[in-house]
């Protein structure tokens, strides 16, 4: 009996069946128009801070808010301004965003001006390597460790006037993160020239949840908290997308300096625990006619306590007056619009120069020409030259956001003016002490 061959014992080889490949189905023009209307949905229209949070951005902001005494014979005291920079933690549902935590990032976090686009990525980058190494800690410890957008501080309403602000804001809504969050995705666009970044269209717009929380330092003086929380408008960031902040295409968005941010409502929250030990909290007595000071304390009346009438007239006080605060940041803020201004104008002068120049150019002449025959024959007009795409309408973005910061500075002045005249009126009237 002849042996048995390998190939008639062996099992029959399994049967390989192609598996179908699904095909990749593209969204049509309606599943995106539905998307992006369900993640505009998703925008945070509410903002909530813990009370712990709200203390540290206030320590910070005051540190690198510096104040110098006033001379000997004088009451004006100057005031040295940074503006404090951090991260905030937390996290966001159904429109809702809560503010956990947040912790401070090195000097010069923004970056410099636009014009310094080396000085300002190399700010980015060091923002992002230390908050990367800050969060690998926190999330050791189990602490909040999703970064949904930053802070900063400001004074007298200067918001818009911070250097690097903007371009920070667009990288948190585009990713809901905070600063440097969207560095690699949005190119800074040049205030003082037209530059088209990467932004997708729409997607700023359609993100929108990271947020700026702004404190200002000068509302201490008013009495007030002044927390505010932002971020761009939908116009503006298309704007911005496109590259283009000259007149024309500021008409077609319909931006102005008062709809360039839009403010989002802020609520202090404070833990049951907090609360509870600021009630307990007690004010030594007023010290007898003798000077010897009393041992006992009662607690804090709210009813009854307020402070006195303060009026700067004491020549060595370390705090500026309430009045030349505003004022002289409502000048500064007219001499920098005022500067803004003189550059535009310089820049549109010189622009009538180039075109008025280049309208004598024989290529020019002989392109337009051509452009008339071809519209009586109903073809498309040919593209524009080089020097002609060269010369481009100067951008109005540091006008408008020094205009920004003179309203601002109006408002803040008002505000104050309005403080004024009620302690005048009331010191007058002796119903004041």
């Amino acid at each position: 009996m002849a042996p048995k061959r390998l190939a008639d014992i062996a099992a029959p080889a399994p049967e390989v069946v192609a598996e179908p490949v699904a095909e990749i189905k593209k969204e049509s023009a309606k599943q995106r128009a539905r998307i992006d209307k369900g993640l505009a949905e998703t925008r945070v229209e509410s903002v909530t801070v813990d009370g712990l949070t709200l203390m540290k951005i206030i320590k910070h902001a005051r540190e690198a808010h510096q104040v110098i005494p006033a001379p000997q014979g004088t009451s004006n005291a100057t005031v040295s301004f940074s503006p404090a920079v951090g991260q905030l933690l937390g996290i966001d549902s159904e429109g809702s965003l809560r503010v956990s935590n947040a912790f401070a990032l090195p000097a010069g976090a923004l970056g410099g001006s636009s014009s310094d686009s080396e000085g300002e990525n190399r700010g980015l980058k060091a923002a992002t390597k230390y908050s990367a190494a800050v969060l690998s800690r926190m999330i050791d410890l189990n602490a909040d460790g999703s970064i949904v957008g930053f802070y900063t501080s400001t004074n007298n309403g200067q918001t818009l006037a911070i250097s690097g602000f903007v371009e920070a804001l667009i990288g948190a809504q585009m990713t809901g993160g905070g600063v440097g969050s969207g560095l690699g995705k949005a190119t800074p666009v040049g205030r003082a020239a037209a530059t088209k970044t990467n932004l997708v269209p729409g997607q700023g717009a359609k993100n929108g949840k990271g947020i700026a929380l702004v404190y200002d330092v000068a509302s201490a003086a008013q009495g007030h908290v002044g927390l505010k929380a932002y971020r761009l408008s939908a116009a503006f960031v298309e704007a911005y997308r496109a590259g283009k902040f000259d007149t024309q295409s500021l008409i077609d968005h319909k931006l102005v300096p008062s709809n360039i941010l839009e403010e989002v409502p802020v609520t202090v929250h404070s833990s049951s625990l907090l609360t509870a030990f600021l009630s307990t909290l007690v004010t030594p007595s007023s010290s007898s006619a003798n000077g010897a000071s009393q041992s006992s304390s009662v607690p804090l009346d709210p009813l009854t306590t307020y402070s006195q009438l303060s009026l700067p007239t004491s020549s060595t006080s370390s705090n500026p007056s309430p009045l030349t605060t505003p004022l002289t940041a409502l000048l500064s803020a007219l001499e920098t619009h005022q500067a803004h201004l003189s550059t535009l104008s310089f820049q549109s002068r010189q622009l009538g120069r180039d075109r008025a120049r280049l309208e004598s150019n024989p290529a020019v002449v002989r392109r337009r020409i051509e452009n008339e025959q071809r519209a009586k024959e109903g073809l498309p007009a040919l593209a524009l030259l080089p020097e002609e795409l060269a010369l481009q309408e100067p951008s109005r973005l540091e006008t408008m956001c020094a205009l920004n910061a003179v309203q601002g500075a109006v408002k803040v002045l008002n505000q104050a003016t309005g403080t004024g005249l009620v302690r005048s009126y009331g010191a007058k009237a002796g119903t004041v002490g």
